[in-house]
């Protein structure tokens, strides 16, 4: 699928994505999360008063949430709430990849995906390591 934006929707597009991929981060950083302290999503879900399928739609980006229930989620997995927000430089990465590939009008496919997420995952490796 090629993706043909016009100059006119091109600014909502990015907005959209910018929205889309914030809660796409998050919802990987609630998998991780919810994984690492060994929790399923029912589990989580009954915690916190969710279907597991709105977990899965949360961890997936598909389901947005209200700013209560990070904090409610946060706590049931015994985490912060700022562990589940994304890292900023990395949402703006996101971004600026998508809009380059959206210039370009390459098509958004699993492969162009992939190579987003390792370009991410190379740069937040480095700066892991400057950290440390």
């Amino acid at each position: 699928m090629f993706i043909l934006l016009t100059s006119m929707n091109f600014n909502d597009y990015i907005v959209d994505m910018e929205i889309d991929l914030i809660y796409k981060e998050f919802g990987k950083l609630l998998k991780n999360s919810r994984t690492e302290a060994n929790l399923t999503q029912a589990a989580l879900a009954k915690r916190v008063g969710l279907s597991r399928t709105s977990i899965t739609n949360i961890e997936k980006g598909r389901q947005h949430i209200n700013l209560h229930m990070l904090y409610v989620l946060s706590d049931s997995i015994g985490i912060r709430p700022s562990d589940l927000l994304p890292d900023k430089n990395l949402v703006d990465l996101d971004i600026n990849l998508n809009k380059v590939l959206s210039k370009a009008n390459v098509s958004e496919d699993a492969s162009l995906d992939w190579i987003k997420r390792r370009i991410i995952d190379g740069i937040t490796k480095e700066v892991k390591n400057e950290e440390d």
